[in-house]
């Protein structure tokens, strides 16, 4: 009785059409469904392994920089084997950049060094060295290239140390760490400067600002400074074994060195005005550093500042009135009046973070570091401050990135000399472009590698079979939905088809069954009203037609 049922639903051209409409649009709805699916599954896939190999590719880039400048074949090599094994990565080489083209310098594979690499024509190379990657060739492979940025220095002058050292110090190490804290001579011809290629490796470089050369200066030392008649140099040497920092003072006429200070954290010791004393820090437990001074040939420290903080980077005024220092906690510059004995802040109501004031010759202005949308800015400003002037000086540098220590201003007072992201940079009190004296930027290579797509196609192919199978359950599902759905309406409407049939035979006994409350079972109710009504005449219209013979049988009798 059902499949009879159903079979003249379908049979039916209402039927027919409800349930192709029906099953057509859930047939659409189920397919966009899938197609965005398997669009979404694949956009998350490869933006995983994107993001993956784009990882691989820079920390490849970041360990491979110092070998590629030294030419490492067997570091460079194992980095290279070291990602290969990673999943999905089928090929990894180091690529020349620039005119010379871009040909294979290191791979596993020896034979294939020389070897012209391809980039597909519509390539965009500039985008590809931002991380974006494109295809390798193969459609199941894609290739991302990421640059290998290194340091081109200046040619060295001597490889010699003041500081005797064991250890022959190659000259090409500039290439490595980061330079800091610079230092004018008393001539104003060299910035000498930090050097910082890792924990407990420092030294102490000098750079001629003319010819651009450098030569070692002090071996296992940082955070030197001159003094004014350009004979000694004080600096700090790390004990690594012991964690102490000593602060010595180097005769360059003798080559005499002498301990005067021995600390277990970092001093910035300077010269004060007349070379006379040593100004530096000591801790005297009380909360924080304060500024000290210590005889030139040696003695107990003096302190001079007491207000809390924590107090560093002092430096003393040409003629010897002021000191000024910064206070790291609210990163204020104060200054020390030798003469008073007082203690201010140099802007008493500058709010914006600054500090590392240095003096400019005639100890009238003073250059010191600014914060600047959370960037440190060099700037220049008259000194003493007018209280309430609100003139905190001009803004020199526009780099928007932060500067390291210290500035300091040449004796002549033609420059101004900083660092800036582990450079040295000059530039003009009177504003201009800096200079970076210490190295240009530039690629080494092209770290590239080749990422295979086939586990993530075989990944797509499963959601695309689980989006079909799923597809068409519910597409099956619907239809049967449909099928059923158009039943119920059909059915009724074919019993009130066959049932108006018979009663246009004059079978008034038809009454059509539909337990429903809706707009057929309305329709079936007055259905059978009618037949019950035309039942009820016809059987009127019987007895009076019998009546009728009755009486016409009686009078002809």
């Amino acid at each position: 009785m059902f499949f009879s049922n159903l079979f003249n639903s379908v049979k039916s051209r209402l039927g027919t059409k409800s349930i192709l409409i029906s099953v057509l649009l859930i047939s659409a709805i189920s397919i966009i469904l899938s197609v965005f699916f398997v669009s979404r599954q694949k956009t998350l896939l490869l933006d995983k392994l994107h993001k993956r190999a784009l990882s691989l590719s820079n920390t490849l880039v970041f360990n491979s920089q110092f070998p590629l400048i030294a030419q490492d074949e067997e570091n460079l090599l194992n980095l290279l084997e070291g990602v290969k094994r990673e999943d999905d990565i089928t090929d990894a080489f180091f690529s020349r950049f620039g005119e010379l083209g871009k040909t294979i310098i290191f791979h596993s594979d020896t034979t294939r060094v020389g070897e012209v690499v391809t980039f597909p024509a519509e390539v965009d190379f500039d985008t590809a060295l931002r991380g974006d990657w494109f295809p390798a060739g193969e459609s199941d492979k894609m290739r991302i290239v990421t640059p290998v940025f290194g340091f081109l220095a200046a040619s060295s002058e001597s490889d010699e140390f003041l500081f005797p050292s064991p250890e022959k110090e190659d000259s090409r190490d500039i290439f490595y760490g980061k330079c800091w804290f610079p230092c004018f001579t008393a001539d104003s011809k060299e910035i000498t400067f930090s050097h910082n290629r890792g924990i407990g490796n420092h030294s102490i470089l000098s750079l001629n600002i003319e010819t651009r050369a450098f030569r070692h200066f002090l071996k296992s030392a940082t955070n030197g400074w001159w003094s004014h008649d350009g004979r000694y140099f004080v600096f700090v040497r790390w004990e690594i074994d012991t964690s102490v920092m000593e602060t010595s003072v180097l005769d360059t006429l003798t080559k005499e060195i002498r301990i005067i200070q021995k600390l277990p954290y970092w001093p910035q010791p300077h010269f004060s005005f007349d070379d006379k004393y040593i100004l530096s820090i000591k801790n005297f437990g009380n909360g924080g550093h304060r500024i000290v001074r210590i005889p030139f040939e040696g003695g107990d420290p003096e302190q001079i500042t007491f207000h809390e903080g924590d107090h560093h980077v002092p430096e003393s005024s040409p003629y010897g009135k002021w000191i000024i220092y910064t206070e790291f906690i609210s990163n204020t510059i104060y200054a020390y009046n030798t003469e008073t004995e007082e203690t201010s802040r140099v802007f008493p109501d500058l709010q914006i973070p600054h500090n590392a004031g240095t003096f400019s010759p005639e100890g009238k202005k003073i250059c010191y570091l600014r914060s600047v949308n959370d960037v440190l800015e060099l700037f220049i400003a008259d000194f003493p401050y007018i209280e309430g002037s609100g003139n905190y000086g001009t803004q020199l540098t526009f780099t928007e990135k932060n500067m390291i220590f210290k500035p300091d201003w040449s004796p002549d007072g033609r420059w101004i000399t900083y660092t800036e992201d582990g450079d040295i940079f000059i530039i003009s009190p009177e504003g201009g472009a800096p200079i970076n004296l210490t190295r240009r930027t530039s690629i080494l290579g092209l770290a590239v590698l080749d990422v295979s797509l086939e586990n993530l196609n075989r990944e797509l192919a499963a959601a695309i079979l689980y989006a079909v199978g799923i597809t068409l359950i519910i597409i099956i599902a619907g239809a049967l939905g449909a099928v059923l759905l158009v039943r119920t309406i059909t059915v009724p409407i074919h019993k009130l088809a066959e049932a108006s049939e018979a009663v246009g035979k004059l079978d008034f006994d038809q009454k059509v069954s539909v337990d429903r409350t809706d707009e057929l079972g309305v329709l079936a109710g007055s259905f059978n009203k009618m037949t019950q009504r035309l039942k009820a005449s016809r059987d009127e219209i019987d007895d009076m037609n019998r009546s009728l013979d009755a009486k016409v049988q009686k009078r002809t009798a």
